[in-house]
């Protein structure tokens, strides 16, 4: 333990990248590493907020009466624009606002992804019609296709009559 928090201790704790640049490859290194690192940060950045917005209006804006579909090219484009911008300008803001409320966001969060998980495993269970609870110590192979067919693994003919006469 000792010697992994000395060894710990000697990387920086933000920076790292285009610190280990500079110290292996020279001071160029460090700052080509620092600018190719921001330019994917900001191109990530950008494609979440795009894949939020899309998905916002593919899962949300039907279930609220809005016809996306009905929008014209230079209407969706610039509805686009203005939703990204939206959504990177409300990050901006809680970053702007400090660790205090990002921290109770990631907070929030979290409980909120345990929360919807434990409803969603419960709802499954309840709404399953049957359960099979051998399945956990009975290493049967219930994937693939009969012999013959293209999918990997196989089964056995005798595993699938046994699917087949299962009532589900």
């Amino acid at each position: 333990a000792l010697t992994m928090a000395q060894v710990a201790s000697a990387f920086p704790t933000a920076g790292g990248l285009y610190h280990w640049a500079s110290i292996l490859g020279g001071r160029g290194f460090g700052w080509l590493t620092a600018w190719l690192n921001l330019i994917g940060l900001i191109t990530v950045l950008g494609a979440i907020n795009v894949g939020a917005y899309l998905f916002f209006v593919g899962a949300c804006l039907p279930s609220l009466g809005v016809d996306a579909a009905a929008w014209s090219e230079s209407q969706r484009q610039w509805l686009q624009v203005l939703g990204v911008v939206g959504i990177t300008g409300s990050q901006a803001w809680i970053n702007h606002r400090g660790i205090r409320l990002t921290s109770r966001l990631t907070d929030f969060s979290g409980v909120l992804i345990l929360v919807v998980a434990v409803v969603l495993t419960v709802s499954l269970l309840v709404a399953a019609p049957s359960l099979d609870v051998s399945r956990i110590w009975r290493f049967t192979n219930y994937s693939g296709l009969p012999e013959g067919s293209p999918v990997w693994p196989r089964r056995s003919e005798e595993h699938t009559s046994e699917l087949q006469s299962r009532q589900y």
